[in-house]
Parts: structure tokens; sequence; C-alpha cells
């Protein structure tokens, strides 16, 4: 064998090992929709076919305990296309594989049925303390309206990333359930819905440190209703809803540097603690940022039902607290402090915030209606 063809014969090989190399090393290409039947043309009802990728790559998950070990897999949806989905998909082990396309896709669930969710995450160990492994990324998801049932994503699934998720036109953008804590959304917009983020009450061992960060709520009834969750919202948007930006019945809601805007007025206040809340589980905080309304002020900058409640504990009940904010044309009162509402009301404090009217800072309104405890400073 003379030393050329010997060198074809060493180049030829090594190229065709690294093609096999390069294939197994993109397992995600495996779990492209399109090889399960998709066809992603915005007309066909791709449902069945994502159904079908979601299994076969869940069937790779391998679990130890409560640990997640081997086998992560994303579905892959074609750059720029558009799969619709009439039928709800449940990713039966949401810790593992995740949803994702490379420079961005449109999952249409425009047709989905009253009561029905699009996108439900479902854990395959509890606990699932591998975390963020499975990718959610560059997906958007478009629903049937806001003023519907349905919801876009509701996650029974622990420690998951999502980063560029857009979803809007549901009844719920995002639902935390049972046994989903330490969610992070990072560059994720909701809007268009009755409520973005929502909690509700009795779930277990669910709500803990769920952060959304650097996104937007818009445009939607309510941006955040929270019974039973610790969401840390921060750098964010929270603009042109109908209603309060932040409910707040039994969970904590803390916003920091964050810009709540009203294109629109609104009937009562942006934050609000509903007669739900019992104790300091039910508090608003707002640290830094901004407040702001365009045209009409509402009735209350914030406003607090909730009392001591039937948790017990004793105490004042839930409160509510701006500290640091910019506040542009707000409700005041004749003495020029922000004008507060509810049951509760004298647990709501607005401290060393800043009028937005060429006004310097407003002072320090700490527990309005009711004397500071001994040793207690302002705010």
């Amino acid at each position: 064998m003379g030393p050329v063809l010997a060198a074809c014969i060493l180049t030829l090989a090594i190229a065709g090992s690294r093609k096999a190399y390069g294939q197994s090393a993109v397992p995600s290409s495996s779990f492209l929709v399109t090889r399960f039947g998709a066809r992603c043309d915005g007309v066909t009802d791709d449902t069945r076919a994502f159904e079908a990728a979601l299994r076969a790559a869940a069937a790779h998950c391998a679990a130890r305990g409560a640990y997640v070990v081997s086998g992560f897999r994303t579905i892959i949806v074609p750059d720029g296309a558009i799969c619709r989905l009439n039928g709800g998909l449940v990713n039966p082990r949401a810790d593992c594989v995740g949803i994702s396309s490379f420079a961005g896709a449109t999952l249409d669930f425009s047709g989905l049925g009253e009561g029905r969710t699009a996108l439900t995450l479902n854990p395959l160990a509890y606990g699932a303390y591998s975390g963020n492994l499975a990718r959610f990324e560059h997906i958007q998801m478009i629903g049937p309206g806001r003023n519907t049932s349905t919801v876009g994503i509701a996650s029974s699934t622990p420690n998951t990333t999502y980063s560029q998720y857009n979803i809007h036109g549901f009844g719920h953008g995002y639902e935390v359930r049972s046994g989903s804590w330490l969610n992070h959304f990072v560059n994720v917009s909701i809007s268009d819905c009755a409520v973005d983020l929502y909690c509700g009450s009795g779930l277990n061992n669910a709500g803990e440190q769920i952060s959304f960060e650097g996104g937007n709520l818009f445009n939607s009834g309510q941006a955040v209703h929270n019974d039973g969750c610790e969401f840390n919202i921060t750098d964010s948007a929270l603009d042109e809803f109908s209603g309060p930006a932040v409910v707040n019945g039994g969970g904590s809601t803390r916003l920091t540097s964050d810009h709540i805007e009203y294109v629109n007025s609104t009937a009562r206040a942006p934050l609000e603690v509903s007669s739900r809340a019992c104790n300091a589980w039910g508090s608003i905080t707002m640290q830094g940022g901004q407040i702001q309304f365009d045209h009409a002020p509402p009735h209350a900058l914030a406003w607090n039902d909730g009392g001591p409640g039937p948790c017990g504990g004793g105490g004042w009940g839930s409160y509510i607290t701006i500290r640091n904010v910019f506040l542009g044309n707000i409700p005041s009162n004749p003495n020029g402090t922000p004008r507060v509402g509810g049951s509760n009301s004298t647990q709501i404090a607005v401290c060393h915030a800043t009028k937005g009217d060429g006004g310097g800072a407003m002072g320090n309104v700490p527990n309005i209606g009711r004397p500071n405890l001994p040793a207690q400073g302002p705010c």
C-alpha cells in the first residue's frame, strides 16, 4: 500500500468517525417533531406527533431517588415554524425533557377547548434536585383568548427554567400546582391573559421562591394572583392591566426594581391584599422601581383587606410596603400623603418614595393611622 493511498484511507476513516460522533453528540436531533409526523404548517393538528415525540424522549430518562441522573432530552421545534396543537400536551417527565427551538418557533393552541391546559408539566423524580437541565427556550405559545378558562403552562415540576418563552391569550398564563417550586423565568413575556402568574391555595410542597426576572407581564387582567406562593419579580415591566397588577390572598409577592404602568385607569389600586390573606403570609413588598398612571389615577395606591384572619397567630395581619419607589400621578390625600384603603389600611407603609410631578421626597408614611411601636424607626 502506497503512502498516498494510506493517507486517503486514514482521512476517510477519520471523517467517518467524526460524522458518527457528530450524530450521537446531538441526541436532541432525534426528537425533532417533524420526524414524528408533525407538519408545522400552521393548519394541520400536530398534537399526536408532539405526544409521540414526548413519549419517545421521556423513555430515556432515568432517576436515582430524588435525582434525575441521565437521559436528558429536548423536543426540538423547527425554527420559524407554526405548529398547530388543538389538544393539550402532557410532558410526563418535564424535569428531564424540555421543549425548545434554536431561533424561535410558535405553538398555536388557539383551538384549545374550554377548561383545557396547553402544556402540563409532570416530574419524573419528586424533588428533581438535579434541576434546570431540561431546556425550555425560544418558544411562543398562543392561546384561545384571555376570556377562556384555559391554562398556558401548568407546572407540577420543580427547578425548571424558562428562557424567552412567550405565553399569551390564556385564562391563566402560568399556573403553579402542587410539587412545583424554585421555578425561574428569564426574559419571559406573558401577556393578554386574565391572570399572567397564578398560584391558588391549598397546594402541597409548592410555591417556594418562584422568580421572574427581566421579563414582561403585559396587557392582561392581572399580572399576579397569589394565594399561596412566593413570587419574586425583579427588573421586569408590569404594564397595561385592566385590574390590579398584584392581588395577594395568602402568598408573598416581592417586587424589586420593577416598572408598573397603567395606560388606562384601574378601579381601585395596583397592589391589593384580599380578605383571604392573614398575618404576614399575604403581604406585598415593593423595593425600588416605579408606579405611574398615565391618565386618571385609581382610588388608592394600595389596598389591604388582609387581617389576622382564620390562620391565627395574632398580630396586625398582612401588610403592604412600598419603599424607595418613584411614583407618578398617584392618588394623594390633602396633606400630600399617598391615599390607601381597605379594612386593614393601617398596615400599608409608603417609605422614602418620590413623586413624579417635580416634587422631592414624600417622606415616610409608616403604619398609617397607627403610632410606631417602641424603638421602631420611620418605616
